[in-house]
C-alpha cells in the first residue's frame, strides 16, 4: 500500500514535468470540451476575464467576489455539453491518486493539482460525489455539479500559498476519510434521523453536505485572518458585523452561486432537503473558524467522556453536530497527517502566506504585527511544538479515543510531533499511539 501511494505520487508528478501540453492534451486534435473548459476557467482565475473574483481597495476593504452576470455568461460560453471526457494521458496521470485518495489517509494535493491543469479540487470533489454514488441517490445534475465545482475552484486564488485549491481538496480527501474510515458516518447515523427517515438515503445527505461543507470552506479566501478583515474594517467585516467574516463569506458566496439556474445541480431535492442540506453546510462551514476551536474541543471531550472509549455513538442532533463539525475541524488541519515532508512543504508555505499578511499590516501601519506574521520574527516553522502541545494534540487525542478507526491520521500527527520536538531539542508529551 505504502509503496503504491509513493508510486502514484511520482509517477504524476513526474507525467506532469515531463510534457504539461502532452499531458492535457493541449497538443492533440483530440482534446475534449472538457479540457478547454477546465483551462479557461483555470486562466480566468487569474485573469480579468472573472474579475473580480477577488478585489480590494486601497482601504483594505473587499468587494463582493461573486462571478458578475457577464463573468457568468463567459463561462456559460465555454461551458462543453459533457465534461465527463479528458485527455486518456492525464486520465492516467491522476486516476492513481484518485484511487489512493478513496483508501489512504494520505493524498498529495499539491502533485494531483500539477497532473489535474491545476484543478485538484473539482477533480477530487467529482471523483469522490460521484464514487459514493449521490448523483444517482439524489437525482443530481451531473453536468451542473461538474459546473458547479469548476466555479467554486476558480474562487481558491493561485495567489494564496496555503489557502487555495489544493488545500481545498487536501480538506475535502480528510473529510471523506474520517467519514468512511474513521468510524464518523457510522456515529452520526442516528442522531441525524429527523433529517431522514430511509438510514441509506440519511447516510448520503450527510455525506454530500460533508462533502460540499469542505469543498466550499475556503472559498474566495483573501489570504488573510479573521482579525487583520476586523482591523482594516474591511467590507466582509462589516458585513458580517466582526463575526467569522472569512467564514461567512466562504459559505454565503458559494452558497449564492447555487441561486444559478446553470449552477444549481441539487433541484431534485425537495424544499426540506435544501433547507436542511443548508443548515448543515453552514454550521460545517462556520466550525472552521478557530475561534471556536476552544469552544468545540470543550464539547467534543465532554462527549467523548460521557461515551468512554471507542464506538462512540452520536444519539441527540446536537451530538451528532459536534462530531460532524469535528470531522471537517480535523480534516482542515489535515497537512498534520501527512508524511514529514509533504506536512513541511505546507507549514513553509502556511509561514510564507502569514508573512505576507505581516507586510500588509505594516503597510497599513497597524500599531503591531499579528503574531508569527512578521517576517523579521520567528514563524510558524519556529513554533510547531507549542501548537501541537496546545492546539493539535488535545484535539487529535480526542478524536482517537472516540473514534479508534482514526488511528491512519492520528498516528502521523503524533510522528510529525515528534519530528518537531527532535528538531528544536524539545520533549514530547507521552502519545496515545505509543
Amino acid at each position: 500500500q505504502k509503496f503504491f501511494e509513493v508510486f502514484a505520487s511520482q509517477a504524476g508528478a513526474a507525467l506532469a514535468a515531463q510534457d504539461s501540453d502532452m499531458l492535457l492534451g493541449c497538443a492533440s486534435p483530440r482534446r475534449t470540451a472538457c479540457d478547454d473548459f477546465r483551462q479557461s476557467l483555470t486562466r480566468a482565475a487569474s485573469s480579468a476575464e472573472l474579475q473580480p473574483l477577488v478585489t480590494e481597495t486601497s482601504g483594505g476593504s473587499s468587494s463582493s467576489l461573486l462571478m458578475s452576470p457577464m463573468s457568468l455568461k463567459k463561462v456559460e460560453r465555454r461551458a462543453p455539453d459533457s465534461c465527463q471526457g479528458l485527455h486518456p494521458v492525464a486520465r492516467r496521470a491522476f486516476q492513481p491518486l484518485l484511487e489512493v485518495a478513496w483508501s489512504s489517509w494520505e493524498i498529495d494535493t499539491l502533485g494531483l493539482a500539477e497532473v489535474s491543469g491545476n484543478a485538484p479540487l473539482s477533480t477530487l470533489a467529482s471523483y469522490l460525489i460521484n464514487r459514493h454514488g449521490l448523483v444517482e441517490m439524489f437525482g443530481l445534475d451531473a453536468h451542473k455539479l461538474e459546473l458547479y465545482l469548476l466555479a467554486v475552484e476558480a474562487g481558491y486564488p493561485d495567489s494564496n500559498q496555503y489557502h487555495n485549491r489544493s488545500h481545498g481538496a487536501s480538506v475535502l480527501h480528510f473529510t471523506h476519510m474520517l467519514l468512511t474510515h474513521g468510524g464518523l458516518l457510522d456515529a452520526v447515523e442516528v442522531g441525524l434521523v429527523e433529517v431522514m427517515k430511509e438510514p441509506t438515503r440519511r447516510r448520503g445527505f450527510v455525506m454530500l453536505a460533508a462533502m460540499l461543507a469542505a469543498t466550499v470552506h475556503d472559498f474566495e479566501h483573501l489570504g488573510v485572518s479573521n482579525d487583520f478583515l476586523v482591523k482594516t474594517q474591511s467590507e466582509r467585516a462589516i458585513t458580517y458585523n466582526d463575526r467569522s467574516p472569512n467564514e461567512q463569506h466562504h459559505v454565503s458566496a458559494a452558497w449564492r452561486l447555487l441561486l444559478k439556474p446553470e449552477l444549481n445541480f441539487m433541484e431534485s431535492l425537495s424544499p426540506e432537503e435544501s433547507l436542511q442540506l443548508r443548515r448543515l453546510v453552514v454550521d460545517l462551514v462556520l466550525a472552521t473558524d478557530m475561534a471556536e476551536h476552544g469552544r468545540l474541543l470543550e464539547d467534543f471531550q465532554g462527549l467523548a467522556k460521557a461515551e468512554g472509549d471507542g464506538a462512540m455513538r452520536a444519539a441527540s442532533p446536537r451530538d451528532a453536530h459536534i462530531v460532524l463539525k469535528i470531522a471537517i475541524k480535523c480534516a482542515d488541519l489535515g497537512h498534520l497527517a501527512l508524511g514529514w515532508d509533504k506536512h513541511l512543504r505546507w507549514v513553509h508555505r502556511l509561514e510564507a502566506e502569514f508573512f505576507q499578511q505581516g507586510d500588509r499590516e505594516k503597510q497599513f501601519g497597524l500599531d503591531c504585527v499579528s503574531f508569527l506574521m512578521d517576517r523579521h520574527k520567528p514563524g510558524v516553522t519556529e513554533s510547531q511544538v507549542g501548537f501541537f502541545d496546545y492546539m493539535v494534540l488535545p484535539l487529535f487525542r480526542t478524536l482517537l479515543k472516540a473514534f479508534p478507526q482514526a488511528i491512519g491520521m492520528v498516528r502521523n500527527v503524533e510522528t510529525n510531533y515528534r519530528h518537531w520536538c527532535d528538531a528544536h531539542g524539545d520533549v514530547a508529551t507521552v502519545s496515545a499511539t505509543a
